[in-house]
């Protein structure tokens, strides 16, 4: 992963502040336990000054065409301006990202911040079209691995955080380099292959990624109805209830964006 060589953090699941819906100024509702697994790009300014204006439009941009990714963008307001006078701004230029006061955590500094699915910092600085690339890399690192070091990288992370993506990307991983995963991941395809929980997380996974990441012009997609996502969330909603608190937060997640979907839905 040259491109991104400026990682400045190790891979670590990042301890988020002020996700609490009592911290939320607009956009979309998150919380700490949503953000893990997903690429994080953090901006934080004073959301109150015209100066900004300019960037916040940028974002919004990258929001708009990344949103359906597992991407979060969340706007940090570290200025003094009333939660009325930034809702204000946030109608009139339509932005619709997630908006916190004070967001941030362990790693996180003053201006924008990228981490990929791990907690790895991969950006800091006050560039956010320098952000925005770096984002664009993580999310095709993280759908297409391209060496071994680079799956080991997020599998390390993932047989621990999230069992149903790492049960789905081992088979792939398995099938390019047979003698990595059996050495070092031997003991985890064993146990996440013996759990029912996992395997049909796994499913439900790939269900909300599918309906998530939807071509919307396709014939397929003009098919898609609140009740058919009802449908599925019912269907997976019993993961909540799993011994696994892994498989609980993973399945929260895509349950989560099922229920995006469905909100996204005209009937």
């Amino acid at each position: 992963m040259a491109a991104l060589a400026v990682a400045t953090a190790a891979a670590r699941a990042v301890d988020w502040q002020n996700a609490e819906p009592e911290a939320r100024l607009g956009g979309r509702m998150i919380s700490a336990g949503y953000l893990k697994g997903k690429v994080v790009m953090v901006d934080c300014r004073d959301y109150g000054q015209k100066t900004n204006l300019e960037a916040m439009k940028r974002l919004q941009a990258l929001w708009t065409a990344y949103k359906s990714k597992p991407f979060v963008l969340v706007g940090s307001h570290t200025g003094a301006a009333s939660d009325r006078r930034i809702a204000a701004i946030m109608e009139k230029f339509g932005l619709t990202y997630p908006l916190y006061r004070d967001f941030g955590g362990d790693g996180v500094g003053d201006e924008i911040s990228v981490f990929d699915e791990t907690g790895r910092r991969y950006y800091a600085g006050a560039d956010d079209k320098a952000a925005q690339a770096v984002v664009g890399q993580l999310l095709i690192s993280m759908a297409a691995p391209r060496d071994e070091a680079e799956w080991t990288h997020y599998l390390d992370w993932e047989v621990r955080h999230t069992p149903g993506t790492a049960y789905s990307r081992l088979k792939e991983f398995a099938k390019q380099f047979p003698d990595t995963a059996k050495e070092r991941y031997g003991d985890d395809m064993k146990r996440l292959a013996a759990s029912e929980d996992v395997k049909t997380l796994a499913k439900l996974v790939e269900v909300a990624r599918l309906m998530k990441d939807r071509d919307t012009a396709s014939a397929a997609a003009q098919k898609l109805t609140k009740a058919r996502v009802d449908a599925q969330i019912r269907k997976y909603t019993p993961l909540k209830a799993s011994d696994d608190p892994a498989v609980v937060q993973e399945a929260k997640n895509a349950l989560a964006e099922l229920a995006w979907v469905k909100a996204t839905l005209a009937k």
